[in-house]
């Protein structure tokens, strides 16, 4: 008798994390059925098919109880503090509805990947353990904490809910025009030769980790039949803004151009 494979439901399938974690999911064994709010960017492989937001499919799915869904819709932090009232009302009544859904089919897990890169702030110092209360300065680390207090006010089944806290995910696939991620700006600058602004005096340090790293972390916690709650997924080892400007360079054999602007 061939075994069912356990399905896993992708919201936000088009972000750069997901897309990693759909190919490695994929790979090892599951049924994924994804959903994002853009085609654009899921030209993957055949096997993967993806509906999009908003969707009326995901509200008339049937699933299996065993069945996982992860949330992953993508919003880049733009760094203002003024949320538009638009974007934040669509993306709380979004993860609401996913809420609702997995109360609904009593799913065995909802894995919610939020920012540990933005939650945060700016700590006294790194590395952070989950215990530290959330103080963010951008709309985007705002609204991801906002995310987490509903589901876990939300979530019927309390030992469903996971929240991975993600830090500076970088790694292929990464759109630098987006304004994210460092490593893939100062990447993008070498090709370039152009010009890129940091803020501070290159002391200031952030956690990064690779991509495929955030997928193995997510993949973890759905095999992991224990484990719930909040969760840092990080490398430990934080690194400074000049450090990487050095390594970077190091690698590409080019100079780039830094306009150190103080904060």
């Amino acid at each position: 008798m061939i075994k069912k494979k356990r399905t896993i439901y992708l919201v936000g399938a088009s972000s750069f994390i997901a897309r990693h974690f759909y190919r490695l999911a994929l790979d090892k064994g599951f049924e994924v059925r994804g959903f994002a709010s853009t085609a654009k960017t899921i030209q993957l492989n055949q096997a993967i098919q993806v509906s999009l937001l908003p969707s009326s499919e995901l509200a008339a799915a049937k699933p299996e109880s065993d069945s996982v869904i992860v949330y992953a819709a993508h919003i880049g932090p733009s760094g203002g503090k003024v949320v538009d009232n638009l974007w934040h009302d669509d993306n709380m009544k979004l993860f609401s509805t996913v809420i609702k859904f997995s109360n609904k089919n009593n799913l065995s897990k909802l894995i919610f990947l939020s920012s540990g890169g933005t939650i945060y702030g700016e700590p006294e110092s790194l590395p952070v353990n989950e215990d530290v209360q959330g103080n963010p300065i951008s709309a985007y680390g705002k609204l991801k904490l906002e995310m987490e207090n509903l589901l876990n006010s939300e979530i019927q089944n309390k030992e469903s809910a996971i929240i991975l806290r993600i830090s500076n995910a970088y790694g292929p696939g990464q759109d630098s025009t987006r304004g994210q991620g460092l490593i893939d700006a100062l990447i993008r600058a070498t090709r370039l030769n152009s010009e890129i602004i940091l803020f501070g005096d290159g002391t200031e340090a952030r956690d990064y980790v690779h991509v495929s790293c955030v997928a193995d972390a997510i993949l973890k916690s759905i095999e992991n039949t224990d484990f719930h709650g909040t969760l840092n997924i990080g490398s430990g080892t934080p690194q400074s803004n000049s450090q990487m400007v050095a390594l970077v360079e190091e690698l590409s054999g080019k100079k780039i151009n830094i306009k150190w602007h103080p904060r």
